[in-house]
């Protein structure tokens, strides 16, 4: 209601962190998604090294990865004023606007941010489909022995994951074109519909970082 109130320092760093976590859940659940292709598909390829130095590098890279991936929100979000919306101070009897956590006047990297969180969630959709499309039709063969769980878990987290970031890529593509000025959507109400999916989205995408872990234990132990 009353617009981003934890100042310009928690601004930084809550989008540094909401976006780290969303690039190093992408790629790890892509790499796992590969992995489980290759394990299926290809058991005998090099891929399938087991070497744990292969796996600590495989996750420093990721991580490198995400955190530089994550930095121009840190760099570029801060907190500024949204003339468009105010509040009613009803002691004061006064107005005053709106703090918003946004991209301070950077729009050429607030777009770049955008399409790059989309590219991302594109590319991975593609490789999920293409590698649990192979993997089903394998495990539909009635003499393909593998485990059928490992499968089954990395697949309900893909769907999961993709449940959860789905909404805020559309919704963020979506309000990118009202920046460019080419919304197909003129009419405010249309622009506050896309407002309230972004709001809405944003909330499901942080819901799922914290719902993830307990899936995936959950999943574990049946």
């Amino acid at each position: 209601m009353y617009g981003w109130t934890l100042g310009d320092p928690a601004c930084k760093a809550v989008n540094f962190v909401f976006y780290t976590g969303y690039y190093s859940s992408i790629i790890f659940l892509t790499v796992l998604t590969i992995h489980r292709y290759m394990a299926v598909v290809h058991p005998m390829s090099v891929v399938m090294s087991r070497k744990s130095v292969h796996c600590y590098v495989t996750a420093i890279l990721i991580w490198i990865i995400s955190l530089c991936a994550a930095i121009p929100q840190a760099r570029f979000n801060s907190v500024v004023y949204n003339n468009a919306d105010v509040f009613m101070d009803a002691q004061n009897n006064s107005t005053t606007a709106v703090l918003l956590c946004d991209f301070a006047g950077q729009i050429n990297w607030k777009m770049s941010s955008v399409y790059m969180q989309n590219s991302f969630f594109i590319i991975a959709f593609v490789i999920f489909v293409f590698c649990y499309t192979v993997i089903l039709g394998r495990l539909l063969r009635p003499t393909f022995h593998t485990h059928r769980k490992t499968v089954q878990l990395i697949l309900f987290i893909v769907v999961f994951f993709f449940l959860g970031w789905g909404p805020y890529n559309v919704a963020i593509f979506l309000d990118s074109l009202i920046s460019w000025n080419i919304s197909p959507f003129p009419d405010c109400e249309m622009g506050e519909s896309i407002d309230y999916l972004m709001y809405v989205s944003r909330m499901v995408a942080f819901s799922h970082c914290c719902l993830n872990p307990v899936f995936y234990g959950l999943l574990r132990i049946l």
